[in-house]
């Protein structure tokens, strides 16, 4: 379906404005027309997870800027960046997996985000990469196709994204945990 993705991000950036007012989160939106072809709450998903991330490891005076702007290709490119720690060259090689953990003090991971985000992001035939020195920050830049999929699905199964016993959902900070046999963690 069609949604306003500018729209649809300013009130991701503002919900997080309002509970980090010492970071900085800045939008530089360069798509002529904001109306996109895509599944709102898993592009929103991916961005609110890149978000999370950095301010989870730049902290509290973190600097993020986020870009969306499209190719000559049609393809959406959005990038998340930071001036967190960074990734180093070892941990980018496995960072997209299901359950890696960085080596950085923050432990309240779960090591399911970003292979989520690298899941719906090729589901939309596209591409994630990561920019990163140590100790200067990180960029997520992800490239989506802007066209419709031949085989376009409404929604995505959980189970055939994370093969791990329990499944995560995250909504306005809460995180939840549902088990195979439906129990609620």
């Amino acid at each position: 379906r069609t949604f306003d993705l500018k729209k649809a991000l300013e009130e991701l950036i503002d919900n997080y404005r309002s509970g980090h007012e010492k970071a900085t989160i800045n939008l530089d939106f360069q798509l002529k027309d904001p109306e996109i072809f895509a599944d709102p709450f898993h592009l929103i998903h991916l961005v609110d997870n890149l978000i999370s991330n950095a301010l989870k490891y730049a902290g509290e005076k973190a600097e993020i800027q986020i870009t969306c702007k499209q190719e000559k290709t049609n393809k959406l490119l959005i990038s998340v960046k930071d001036n967190g720690p960074g990734v180093s060259t070892h941990s980018r090689k496995r960072i997209f997996r299901t359950g890696f953990h960085s080596n950085h003090r923050h432990q309240n991971s779960h090591g399911i985000g970003l292979a989520y985000v690298r899941k719906i992001v090729r589901q939309y035939n596209g591409h994630i990469q990561i920019k990163s020195k140590e100790n200067e920050g990180s960029e997520f830049c992800l490239s989506l196709c802007l066209d419709k999929p031949k085989s376009y699905k409404k929604s995505v199964s959980f189970s055939a994204i994370f093969s791990l016993p329990y499944y995560w959902l995250k909504w306005s900070g809460c995180s939840i945990y549902i088990q195979p046999n439906g129990l609620i963690l």
